[in-house]
């Protein structure tokens, strides 16, 4: 995975940032599928997160008549929006956080590249982290 900034670098945090995901696997019965995706996300504020993932599968499987099919071509589009609060004055800089996840059929569901249809996902989570105040004394 590679992350890169696309904002101008100041006091603040990045509003843009971007990664770039591939991967291949082998599995059972011969099918051999290979992905690249691209993660944007957009922070118009501090406490906000916009994201989109763009993916592009290959695939090839066996034929029921012998030999091999393959697919090539865009996924589902998952598009994404997050929101965080670190709360003040807690130990261990608690944060609490919320999601929501679109998930738009974009991709050929008749070739296995696509779902055909559209999916929503929720999300509610919590972190802690150590204070920046660490010392090795």
């Amino acid at each position: 995975m590679c992350w890169g900034p696309l904002a101008a670098a100041d006091a603040r945090a990045q509003a843009v940032i971007w990664g770039a995901i591939g991967g291949a696997a082998g599995l059972r019965g011969d099918a051999s599928p290979q992905a690249g995706s691209l993660l944007l996300e957009y922070k118009p504020i501090p406490w906000l997160t916009l994201s989109a993932n763009p993916a592009v599968d290959h695939i090839t499987v066996p034929s029921t008549t012998g030999g091999s099919v393959s697919s090539t071509g865009p996924t589902d589009l998952p598009l994404g929006v997050a929101a965080s609060h670190e709360l003040p004055n807690t130990p261990l800089s608690l944060t609490l956080g919320a999601g929501l996840e679109l998930t738009l059929p974009t991709g050929n569901s008749s070739t296995g590249l696509g779902s055909g249809q559209t999916a929503v996902a929720g999300e509610l989570g919590a972190g802690i982290s150590p204070t920046d105040n660490v010392s090795s004394t």
